[in-house]
């Protein structure tokens, strides 16, 4: 595979599957790793446990120090360190293009709805898969990359403007989904694709269709295991995040939690329309302004997430108006 994404020019392969045990033949790692290596664009995942950023391993520093982020840091806060990695093998991280975590954080309910973009290592940062894949495709400027605590994540691609990543006290950005598994990205089985190959000018149509491509490869077989839920749907394989996540950077389609003041708008505009509104009309206006104000703030919430990127606050307004109703 990794040869066929040479030969059909995509710019990044992104690797969502962890070699790390040696294959029973020798001679076929060494033919994977000698892939790896003519290709130079290959990204590979690792994993760890986080653990407090004071307590992050040196391990990484020692084995892929060059694939760390070497990043400005300012404000204040507790970036999530990296605990003792598993990684590939060694002769893949010798060859890679790139190394990224695949660590996720589902809320509470379950659902995946931020990934921490970065976890604090000796020496430098961890990027997730993802965002390393990111910077290879837009070819970022390592020296340009800045991460201000609890607010952002900046880098700067060397042709086009700065891309400024919103992030949680915990490095996690929102991920902007572009729609339900399957229907944004093409999907090329890996049968399909043998398939196409072996049939008479199957190699030229390569480039059609990976050319300056970023591409991930991914095990989606049923039963695999690596998929859960999101905003979308309850069985959602993972490996398609990452495309999400690059398309996200890629088109600065980007999300992010409503500052204090814009919080306090939300709670305060609609009690106060409809406080007004019990003082100027008596009971009788009260019901039909709930249903005004309540109806404006659904639309508030949507127009202000797809025009702006704004995630407000949506259950303690809705529950402080209903509060208000019945009080009122």
């Amino acid at each position: 595979v990794i040869d066929w994404l040479r030969e059909g020019g995509s710019r990044a392969v992104v690797m969502d599957l962890i070699f790390d045990y040696a294959a029973r033949d020798p001679a076929e790692d060494q033919a994977f790793a000698a892939s790896s290596r003519r290709a130079g664009n290959v990204l590979y995942p690792l994993v760890f446990g986080p653990v407090r950023e004071r307590e992050s391993s040196p391990a990484l520093s020692s084995v892929a120090s060059r694939y760390l982020l070497q990043a400005e840091v300012s404000g204040t806060g507790e970036i999530p360190g990296a605990g003792e990695p598993t990684l590939p093998l060694s002769a893949l991280v010798e060859t890679a293009g790139g190394l990224g975590h695949i660590l996720r954080t589902t809320d509470s309910d379950g659902v995946l709805r931020r990934i921490p973009l970065f976890f604090a290592v000796k020496g430098g940062f961890m990027p997730a898969l993802s965002l390393a894949a990111a910077f290879r495709h837009m070819d970022v400027e390592p020296a340009s990359v800045r991460i201000e605590r609890g607010r952002a994540i900046r880098f700067k691609p060397r042709q086009g403007d700065e891309v400024v990543v919103p992030i949680d006290s915990q490095g996690r950005a929102w991920i902007n989904y572009a729609g339900p598994w399957g229907q944004r990205f093409l999907h090329y089985p890996y049968s399909w694709l043998a398939g196409q190959l072996k049939s008479p000018g199957g190699k030229s149509q390569l480039a059609s269709w990976f050319k300056n491509k970023s591409v991930v490869v991914a095990n989606l077989t049923t039963g695999s295991g690596d998929q859960g839920a999101t905003p979308f749907e309850r069985d959602f394989p993972f490996g398609e995040v990452h495309l999400h996540l690059l398309n996200m950077f890629l088109t600065r389609q980007l999300l992010r939690d409503a500052r204090p003041i814009e919080s306090a708008m939300a709670h305060g505009i609609p009690l106060l329309l409809l406080t007004a509104s019990a003082l100027a009309g008596g009971p009788g206006l009260i019901l039909p302004t709930f249903v005004l104000v309540l109806g404006a703030y659904l639309i508030t919430l949507q127009q202000v997430f797809t025009n702006y990127g704004i995630i407000l606050p949506a259950v303690n307004p809705i529950l402080a108006m209903t509060t208000a109703l019945v009080l009122l």
